[in-house]
């Protein structure tokens, strides 16, 4: 009679929960619970960081490019703290404060070359629209890629026949070799950047005063 009412309340009890009938189930429970919970905690940490860092330049991404470096970025909206500025193409020309008039101006080519024939007529970095003589290139590796050389000491587009005969990240439009436009990462072989393909992304970039 005892042991039928010992065993009458044991099972009662199991039945309200209060005791386990198999500790690895309850092990496991457990176990699998911690994890559950560790990789919640993985998750919100990852989350809390991406989230923490927002615009952050070195935590945006894009559909098919990495990660970016701390100051790197794809678009302006990336520079945000702490790396502010204005998001600066691969080969885009140095920002500018205060421009530059050219003490000495100039039209056309043929006036730089009665002083010396392999300088040109152009505008000088910050300059504020005038052009001044300067030097020209000597060589294809003194020009940036997709360009080259040309006899008037110019740097011009490379000429093409197909997207094949352009170096990666450009494409031939109208037998000229020029940057491929794109709306993400995917687009390129690398960073999509302002609109461009690039190998590299670009850099946030505070504005000179």
């Amino acid at each position: 009679m005892k042991r039928l009412l010992l065993s009458t309340l044991f099972v009662t009890f199991v039945q309200m929960g209060l005791v386990a009938c198999d500790p690895s189930v309850s092990g496991g429970g457990a176990g699998s619970g911690g994890n559950g919970g560790a990789n919640a905690g993985g998750g919100g940490t990852s989350t809390s960081s991406s989230s923490g860092t927002g615009g952050n330049a070195s935590s945006s991404s894009s559909s098919s490019g990495g990660m970016l470096g701390a100051g790197e970025c794809r678009t302006t909206a990336d520079c945000v703290e702490p790396n502010i500025g204005i998001c600066q193409s691969p080969d885009a020309p140095q920002m500018c404060g205060i421009c530059y008039e050219p003490p000495n101006p100039c039209t056309m080519d043929s006036e730089c070359a009665m002083q010396d024939p392999t300088t040109i007529c152009n505008p000088p970095p910050c300059s504020c629209g005038g052009s001044e003589c300067m030097p020209g290139c000597m060589a294809d590796a003194d020009c940036k890629i997709g360009t080259h050389c040309s006899a008037g000491h110019r740097c011009v587009p490379n000429t093409c026949a197909t997207k094949a005969d352009c170096p990666t990240n450009f494409d031939c439009t109208n037998m000229e070799c020029g940057r491929k436009s794109c709306t993400s990462d995917a687009d390129c072989s690398g960073f999509c950047v302002n609109s461009y393909c690039y190998d590299v992304a670009g850099k946030c970039m505070l504005p000179p005063p």
